[in-house]
């Protein structure tokens, strides 16, 4: 009986970008890190929490829905179920 074991040197990492922003440059990608993200100019963070590299290499939260758009903000608020008394964009970064 033979039995083969592979092992690598090579780090796992979680690949993608945040749609409508970008991870900071201190972000390594590997299993186990959070990244702090920015959001582009006119959309907003929908957390302030950084999103974290899981064990199976997808990011937690999903970096495509991160930031959203101010425009959808406003959309989002004129349809909510509580009246409306005012309206604040706040960019976690």
């Amino acid at each position: 009986m033979c039995v083969c074991v592979c092992v690598s040197n090579a780090v796992s990492t979680c690949s993608g970008e945040v749609a409508n922003g970008r991870f900071h440059s201190e972000c390594s990608r590997a299993v186990g890190t959070t990244c702090p993200f920015t959001c582009n100019r006119g959309y907003g963070a929908v957390t302030k929490d950084p999103v974290v590299c899981q064990h199976n290499l997808h990011w937690s939260p999903n970096p495509d829905q991160l930031c959203k758009g101010q425009e959808q903000c406003l959309i989002d608020c004129f349809f909510a179920s509580n009246p409306i008394i005012s309206v604040r964009f706040k960019n976690f970064s």
